[in-house]
C-alpha cells in the first residue's frame, strides 16, 4: 500500500485512456479520468480540525490509554477530556499506534469508492504507525 509521492501539491490523478484502452471497447483518443486522491494521516499529526474538513483529510486514530481504559484519540475521547483525566489519573496515561487492521479498514473502504490513497505519517524513527499503514 505504501508508495513514494511524486509530488504532494497534486489534488488529483489524470489518467490518459484510449492508447492502450479496453480490448474490444471503443474509448475516444485523449480522454481524461479524473480519480480523487485521498490523503489519509492518523491523528498525531494534529492539524487543525477545519482544515481536515476542508481537505477531507481521513484521520486515523491513536489510542490513548487512562487507567487502563483504551480510547480513540478524538473519538472516544477530547483533548480537553484528556488533560481533564490527566490531573486525577493514578498513573500516566500511555499512547499505541492504530493497528494495521484500523488502516486496512480506512484504505478497503477508500478504495472501493475507486480513490487513490496518500497516506501520510510520522517517522518510522518515532512512532510504529508508519509500520503500521505499511502493513495494510
Amino acid at each position: 500500500m505504501h508508495r513514494e509521492a511524486d509530488a504532494l501539491s497534486v489534488p488529483y490523478n489524470v489518467r490518459r485512456r484510449g492508447i492502450q484502452g479496453t480490448p474490444g471497447k471503443k474509448e475516444r483518443p485523449g480522454k481524461v479520468e479524473i480519480m480523487a486522491l485521498r490523503i489519509v494521516t492518523d491523528s498525531a499529526s494534529d492539524f487543525p480540525a477545519d482544515l481536515f474538513q476542508k481537505w477531507n483529510v481521513t484521520v486515523v486514530p491513536a489510542y490513548v490509554i487512562v487507567d487502563d481504559v483504551s480510547y480513540r484519540d478524538g473519538i472516544d475521547i477530547s483533548a480537553d477530556e484528556f488533560y481533564r483525566r490527566l490531573v486525577s489519573a493514578s498513573r500516566l496515561p500511555t499512547t499505541s499506534q492504530p493497528t494495521a487492521a484500523d488502516f486496512e479498514t480506512v484504505y478497503r473502504d477508500l478504495l472501493e469508492q475507486g480513490h487513490q490513497i496518500l497516506s501520510i505519517h510520522v517517522s518510522a524513527k518515532l512512532s510504529g504507525t508508519l509500520n503500521s499503514a505499511q502493513q495494510a
